[in-house]
């Protein structure tokens, strides 16, 4: 259910609360990177009512209040922050639009330049120089850059074509109610086409040329994000001295186990005596087989259809 929401609403966020006696949430928190939020018993001296959310950030700390009525469960009050506006982080990503049109007017002009100045030079490092200087000031010329603002949270089939008619949609808002509509509509159409576009066109064949590839974009689509494990212990320290710290503890946690003695073991373990010799394995004859299975009772049953 919760994969189902973060797919189809990549912005939602979760809240799951409710009395969950002594579940262990840790699977549940890790797969869908949610926080436990309650630091405080609420039953006696047990912690049973939980709520687990991605939210934490957005809201203050809970707080313990009496039960209400008959109830020996204690109520929780968990409050917005004082704000919760999040800055806006938005990044500037250049690119270069391939239209037909400037397809076409590339083709005409490669076709018609006259290319003296790779015809002409006789040094080959020249020619090469020459051509590449031109052909990239053409591409530069009929293919121009340009810029696109946006936000890290933007699904990936928000195209920057799709991004600008929501700021023509923005601006018709107060000048043009028509044709506000008319491009509102135009947008959700938009939208709609290219999310189903997504996948079998941009995702479905890493499937089966780059499976990890395929995985990490499954889970961005999810909302799922890497989370490196975290150590209580080692949280103080540098990556550096954390490493050490990791790798000098495992020598240290089998020292303190005594040498294995194989003269202990069972005798299976490993077995003390050599293997048979095939002289000494029992002999098997097909007609003492044949014997044992028309000895079994066989229960007919109908065949398949």
């Amino acid at each position: 259910m919760t994969d189902t929401l973060r797919v189809r609403y990549p912005a939602a966020k979760l809240v799951i609360c409710g009395d969950f006696n002594r579940l262990d949430v840790s699977d549940i928190q890790h797969q869908l990177n949610l926080t436990q939020v309650v630091d405080f018993p609420t039953h006696g001296q047990a912690t049973l009512d939980l709520i687990l959310t991605d939210l934490d950030h957005q809201y203050s700390a809970p707080r313990p209040l009496p039960p209400v009525v008959r109830s020996n469960h204690a109520s929780i009050l968990w409050s917005p922050a004082p704000t919760t506006s999040v800055p806006r982080e938005t990044v500037t990503q250049s690119y270069r639009p391939t239209p037909d049109s400037s397809i076409r007017e590339f083709g005409q002009w490669l076709v018609h330049h006259p290319w003296i100045e790779v015809t002409e030079p006789q040094d080959v490092h020249t020619k090469f120089h020459n051509y590449v200087n031109t052909t990239t000031e053409a591409y530069h010329h009929y293919f121009p850059t340009k810029t696109i603002r946006v936000h890290p949270a933007d699904t990936p089939w928000m195209t920057p074509r799709i991004m600008r008619l929501l700021q023509l949609r923005n601006k018709l808002f107060y000048t043009d109610p028509a044709q506000y509509r008319s491009l509102r509509n135009r947008v959700i159409r938009e939208i709609k086409t290219d999310k189903a576009r997504h996948y079998p066109e941009k995702m479905q064949h890493l499937k089966q040329a780059n499976n990890r590839q395929w995985y990490s974009k499954i889970k961005s689509l999810c909302g799922l994000q890497k989370q490196s494990p975290s150590f209580p212990c080692t949280s103080h320290l540098s990556p550096d001295n954390a490493a050490e710290e990791l790798n000098g503890h495992s020598p240290t946690m089998f020292q303190t186990l005594s040498p294995l003695q194989t003269s202990l073991l069972p005798a299976f373990l490993p077995s003390p005596s050599p293997l048979p010799s095939p002289s000494t394995l029992p002999s098997v004859h097909e007609a003492e087989v044949a014997n044992m299975i028309t000895s079994f009772t066989v229960n007919l049953t109908d065949p398949p259809h």
